[in-house]
């Protein structure tokens, strides 16, 4: 038993040991700070030090791309986010594992724009009022949902004039009979499905974002069919 414990020791010291000279001193009060905002907890030092390479890697990449745009190389900036101590393939693993049936798209058809319409060469709709800030959907595969509120919130400022932001967690927790898969992935039209049928979605401030599924099946009803705002469309 005591050599199992001097042997599992020094396992531990060596990869910690290892994963130290992949680091830089100079990230350390850098690594906390990120740490602390945005509450990364790990299972322990092994995890840490992993995810501090990963970080590390990322910080470098983002250094590098910033120094390029300030030489007028990129036209855009990077930054450090909560995805930042994941590589590349984690987040595509976690953001993009949806998988769409092909009886969702059999139906689908091709859109073929009219010829005697004027397009203008550029459209921004944030000049014009139809957008609200930039939101985060966080480590939740959820994009989904802010696609649909995004567009419902641009029809309803075309229509009535006021720029109301709609809940993205009242799709994430209630379109999951409609096929939805909350943090899982989903589908724009099943979102709007829901809002038609229950005649109107909750406003963000009534029903904030967690990034999360939070509805049970206790509570399902109420949050589901009680809306506090009507999209009119």
């Amino acid at each position: 038993m005591q050599l199992q414990v001097i042997l599992c020791t020094l396992l531990f010291g060596n990869i910690v040991s290892i994963s130290l000279k992949f680091t830089s001193f100079r990230l350390d009060n850098e690594w906390e700070l990120y740490k602390k905002s945005y509450n990364k907890i790990y299972q322990d030092k092994i995890e840490e030090m992993q995810r501090r390479v990963i970080w590390e890697d990322n910080v470098r990449v983002i250094e590098h791309h910033n120094m390029a745009a300030d030489r007028g190389e990129h036209t855009y900036w990077l930054g450090i986010n909560h995805f930042a101590d994941m590589s590349e393939k984690e987040v595509s693993q976690k953001m993009k594992g949806y998988k769409i049936s092909h009886d969702v798209i059999k139906d689908g058809s091709t859109y073929f724009p009219p010829n005697n319409v004027n397009i203008p060469d550029e459209v921004d709709w944030r000049q014009k009022g139809y957008v609200t800030p930039v939101k985060d959907q966080g480590q939740c595969g959820s994009c989904w949902s802010f696609s649909s509120t995004g567009a419902l919130e641009g029809q309803h400022f075309r229509k009535t004039g006021q720029l109301v932001s709609l809940s993205e967690q009242n799709l994430v927790d209630c379109t999951f009979k409609y096929g939805n898969g909350g943090c899982n992935g989903g589908f724009v039209f099943r979102a709007y499905q829901y809002v038609k049928d229950n005649n109107g979605i909750d406003t963000e401030s009534s029903y904030p974002y967690e990034a999360r599924v939070i509805i049970s099946l206790y509570n399902f009803i109420l949050t589901c069919f009680v809306i506090t705002y009507v999209c009119t469309i």
